[in-house]
């Protein structure tokens, strides 16, 4: 299970980003900046940044190698 919870660490931040936009697109101002100053969208851009190497290594095997032009 804590695989899942970690994994849900990483998007806490992502998924406030969205929800505060659609607030602010909806005229709630007060209520899209509060959801970007919550505890656990910190505690999200903290383990983004922690894991930030092993994401971006995982990311680049995935892509694999650039197609060859010749």
């Amino acid at each position: 299970m804590s695989c899942y919870k970690n994994a849900s660490v990483l998007m806490h931040a992502g998924v406030a980003m969205e929800d505060a936009r659609s607030a602010l697109a909806a005229g709630r101002v007060g209520g899209g900046i509060g959801l970007l100053f919550r505890r656990t969208v910190a505690q999200s851009i903290g383990a983004v940044l922690e894991q930030g190497p092993h994401i971006l290594r995982l990311a680049s095997r995935r892509q694999g190698p650039a197609p060859s032009t010749a």
